[in-house]
């Protein structure tokens, strides 16, 4: 455990670090400040196998960067990103294509209370969770910006699970690729929660509320008047094993849903409260995209 109680500070690693636990607890508890974190990957907030990571910050305007610049690990999704596994992460050691011994990941978690925030990040970054990780990112107040690649913001695959928890503010999500808001890949679970706030998302690729081959998805917008700027089709978005098939009776679900505020939408279909609506009752059940102002 590293504690420190107040002053603007920076923390910089190149990985396992900042929170990080692996056959441990790794904790890191910053009491306020305006403070820096930097680093390459498996941090600020990261558990592994039999592993607890924890990254708190109680206070002021940080910045939380995943080298995402100078490539260094580059990913299996894009060789010009890194593998950050980082800013709430939970990984787990997949190895059943080399010797099928795998093992599943930890839990890591980062928490700031208040103040302007940034994060930053390459692949796994915000919230994400792999191979029966849990990851989790809560920022309670502030107005933030996210900036992330492929399973960003609230993403997991192969049995995991995401949380990602904004408490308020007008917040800024920017993501290049796929995966994220509330996305979930291969009998998974991600939760996407903002509070309230006006906040913006410009994004491309799938997420929104995103469920594959037995999952979960969810994306909850509580209020506020919101801009989306992305791919509208992916708003609570499902693809499966259809029933008979080998996975087909295992359900997949997804769902987009905003209550409240005057919302606009760019992508396939503009203005306020164009969202897809599924056209049969079995799809309704499963993929549900809804802007709670819209009239009966």
């Amino acid at each position: 455990m590293l504690c420190d109680w107040g002053g603007d500070d920076t923390f910089t690693c190149d990985g396992f670090g900042q929170g990080a636990g692996m056959y441990g607890v790794g904790v890191l508890l910053k009491g306020g400040g305006n403070d820096k974190y930097k680093l390459f990957q498996s941090g600020q907030g990261y558990g592994c196998t039999l592993g607890v990571g924890f990254l708190i910050d109680r206070g002021g305007n940080d910045s939380y960067i995943a080298d995402d610049t100078n490539i260094k690990y580059p990913s299996a999704q894009t060789k010009e990103h890194n593998s950050s596994c980082a800013q709430g992460a939970g990984f787990g050691q997949r190895r059943d294509y080399i010797d099928g011994v795998g093992l599943a990941g930890g839990i890591g978690m980062l928490l700031d209370l208040k103040g302007d925030d940034t994060y930053s990040g390459g692949v796994f970054s915000q919230a994400v969770g792999y191979l029966y990780g849990i990851g989790i990112l809560d920022d309670r107040a502030g107005n933030d910006s996210y900036t992330g690649v492929w399973y960003a913001q609230s993403a997991t695959a192969h049995d995991a699970f995401s949380l990602f928890a904004e408490g308020g503010g007008d917040d800024t999500y920017t993501s290049s690729m796929h995966m994220r808001l509330g996305a979930a890949h291969d009998f998974s679970t991600s939760i996407f929660l903002e509070e309230g706030g006006n906040d913006k998302y410009l994004v491309e690729g799938g997420g929104f509320g995103l469920a594959l081959n037995n999952s979960l998805g969810l994306f909850l917008e509580m209020g506020g008047d919101d801009q989306y700027k992305g791919p509208l089709s992916s708003m609570a978005f499902i693809d499966g094993e259809k029933p008979g098939r080998s996975r087909g009776e295992s359900p997949t679900w997804a769902a987009f849903i905003d209550f409240g505020g005057k919302d606009t939408y760019a992508g396939k279909a503009d203005g306020n409260n164009s969202v897809h609506r599924p056209k049969t009752a079995s799809e309704f059940l499963r993929s549900i995209a809804v802007d709670a102002d819209e009239k009966p």
